[in-house]
């Protein structure tokens, strides 16, 4: 297994065991104040598919974030699920799941309804406040991730604004402060369908970004909440996606109000 990478604040501990995962960890909890984490003791797992060892005894609440895409917004069936007994498992392990995708719902339809309680789903992730709209030094849209055959033939299209490519494996504050530079966020699904990358938007709202994507989930909207490709917002335009992608959306899923929840 590989080592775990361990953030702390107040009472939380994140624990993840995955160059990307370890990325959304410290995503989460730079978007956390240490006001607002409760008091008594909570562990967060990132990653249901990722093995933890015996860490998945730590006492206190134990949250598990599930993060893979099993369907799509239209039912379409994704990459490989879970295996049952693993879910299972994790479900009797944690006090609660989060899985950050409301489509995957039926993924968990199998576990008797006292476990399916413990499941929750939606992108709980976001600051506990709004950061500044920061438009960036440059004309650019920024991409970051792994790039597969579908990305690669995206890129090379004309979508309509400049496009910067980070090079892959870059994490940490090589990742903030390329970031902080570009005009807004370029996202783009790894297969087709209709969902929403939600680590990547949670990167953007951090950074006071507006995001261009192909379509989200429907927790989303076009237009209001995020630029379609082929467009090319002005600062302001770009100011105002950004300011509607908080108001109407990640404000209604800070990750702080959800931690919350889970220690009634």
């Amino acid at each position: 297994m590989r080592k775990l990478n361990e953030l702390r604040l107040g009472s939380l501990t994140v624990l993840s065991s995955h160059p990307v995962l370890d990325q959304f960890a410290r995503d989460l909890v730079a978007g956390l104040k240490i006001e607002n984490v409760p008091k008594s003791k909570v562990t967060v797992y990132v990653g249901l598919h990722r093995k933890f060892g015996t860490h998945i005894f730590r006492s206190g609440k134990r949250l598990a974030i599930q993060t893979e895409q099993y369907f799509d917004a239209n039912g379409k069936k994704m990459w490989r699920r879970m295996k049952r007994w693993r879910t299972l498992k994790a479900t009797l392990v944690n006090h609660r799941i989060l899985d950050l995708s409301p489509a995957n719902k039926p993924h968990y339809d199998f576990l008797p309804s006292f476990l399916r309680r413990r499941v929750d789903f939606g992108p709980y992730i976001f600051p506990c406040s709004k950061p500044d709209f920061r438009p960036g030094d440059n004309d650019a849209f920024l991409f970051f991730g792994e790039i597969n055959y579908r990305r690669r033939a995206l890129l090379s299209d004309r979508l309509g604004v400049p496009v910067k490519i980070v090079p892959h494996g870059t994490f940490g504050e090589d990742l903030q402060r390329i970031i902080a530079q570009a005009a807004g966020i370029l996202n783009l699904h790894y297969v087709d369908g209709r969902y929403s990358e939600a680590p990547r938007l949670l990167s953007a709202c951090l950074a006071g970004k507006a995001v261009m994507s192909e379509p989200l989930g429907d927790e989303v909207v076009l237009g209001r909440d995020y630029i379609g490709l082929g467009q090319r917002p002005t600062v302001d335009e770009a100011r105002a996606v950004y300011d509607r992608f908080w108001k109407n959306f990640a404000a209604n899923y800070r990750f702080s109000c959800f931690l919350h929840s889970i220690m009634k």
